[in-house]
């Protein structure tokens, strides 16, 4: 019989507990309540010359004890500081506030390539009804509008984005995960070489596509500070999902945590339901077509009544979102969310691609490609093998991939 001495044990099981988990773990205790998130959005009131600031605060209260209090709220402005105090409601989960702005006391925040981008620092403090109990959080706000543009033209829809009601063109990418092994894609010198890349070849938007990784806190605060907006899909790509109830709950609890801790970011320009799931199901991808009315109603179900709804539900429907990407946009709003087209190049996004053909033929293949109303994805393979060069004639082969 082997014979274990008590502190290896529990080092070896401590071992085990931390390879369980790729970011940081800790302990947080309290007695009354901390702030879990702080979900901000900005609204032009251009009668009243002032940014409207709405502000939720949502707590965690303790189990055992009736939490209560005040939370002050204080934005540092160029040449002022605005502050705010609102009671605490005992036990309450969400405490709101809505923070008038100045115009002239704040610079607005642009875009990579059209201006500057002025950001100004919440701060946001709980304190217990006794006073024994604080908890701080600061967040950065930067004060814009940005609007999806969707109006007749032509035989459809346009389809591009208004910030601070100025037109803009999207110039940028999609981001895959910053590294293969998600443990890596936490390494902050990667993500800002990622973005100082994408600044530097002025890019103004990235795309998180949805079959990838919600991203850490500093890329959103990185992409913040230069500029570059993000289009975020939720994480579901290329496949038919359940939607039994204890799936769905699931998915609210990703759509709830996921939501109150990225909308706040100022370069979250939309939220997309999902990676190509409507395009996979109306063009059958999965061989379900005797079945459609079943899987466009599951289909509706998670993204619309639950992913959609909830979406809503916390973000006060003053932030975008669609369905899918690619999709129509309103067009396949008016078609029950999953359109007879849905790469209708006259509509919404659209992928520009010439799809799986030699390298040989790319360029004669794109100069075919009719230009969508926004391109999400334009991808090709490079026009010069490395493979071809080095004269690896057996590695040809290997040429499908992008």
């Amino acid at each position: 019989m082997h014979q274990f001495h008590h502190t290896e044990c529990l080092k070896a099981l401590y071992q085990v507990i931390l390879r369980c988990f790729r970011k940081a773990v800790y302990i947080e205790a309290f007695n009354c309540s901390v702030i879990r998130h702080v979900v901000k959005d900005v609204v032009e009131d251009d009668k009243n010359d002032v940014w409207i600031l709405n502000v939720d605060v949502y707590l965690a209260p303790s189990k055992t004890t009736i939490a209560s209090g005040k939370i002050e709220f204080s934005i540092k402005l160029n040449n002022e500081a605005v502050t705010k105090v609102v009671d605490v409601p005992e036990n309450s989960m969400v405490v709101s506030a809505v923070i008038e702005v100045p115009k002239g006391s704040v610079h607005p925040w642009w875009p990579n390539g059209y201006g500057a981008h002025d950001l100004y620092l919440l701060k946001v403090r709980y304190s217990a009804e006794n006073e024994r109990e604080v908890s701080i959080k600061e967040v950065r706000v930067g004060f814009r509008t940005v609007e999806l543009v969707q109006d007749p033209v032509g035989n459809g829809y346009s389809f591009y984005f208004k910030v601070n009601d100025v037109p803009i063109f999207m110039k940028g990418s999609n981001e895959i995960p910053v590294d293969i092994l998600p443990e890596r894609g936490q390494d902050k010198k990667k993500i800002r070489t990622l973005l100082e890349t994408a600044r530097d070849t002025h890019m103004n938007m990235l795309r998180v596509w949805g079959g990838g990784v919600y991203e850490s806190d500093y890329f959103y605060d990185l992409a913040d500070e230069m500029g570059i907006l993000i289009w975020q899909d939720f994480m579901f790509a290329c496949a038919l999902y359940p939607s039994n109830n204890d799936f769905l709950e699931n998915v609210l609890d990703e759509v709830d945590y996921q939501v109150k801790r990225l909308s706040g970011y100022t370069s979250i320009a939309l939220f997309a339901g999902n990676n190509e799931n409507e395009g996979a199901l109306r063009d059958d991808w999965y061989h379900v077509r005797q079945n459609f009315t079943l899987f466009k109603n599951d289909y509706v179900k998670l993204y619309v009544d639950t992913i959609k709804n909830r979406f809503e539900e916390i973000t006060h429907k003053r932030r975008i979102f669609v369905a899918s990407s690619p999709s129509n946009g309103k067009k396949t709003e008016q078609e029950g969310y999953v359109s007879n087209n849905p790469y209708d190049q006259q509509y919404g996004d659209a992928n520009t691609s010439p799809g799986h053909k030699s390298t040989d033929r790319i360029l004669q293949a794109s100069q075919k490609c009719n230009p969508p109303r926004r391109a999400r994805e334009y991808y090709g393979r490079p026009l010069l093998a490395t493979e071809r060069c080095l004269g690896c004639s057996n590695l040809v082969g290997s040429r499908f991939h992008w």
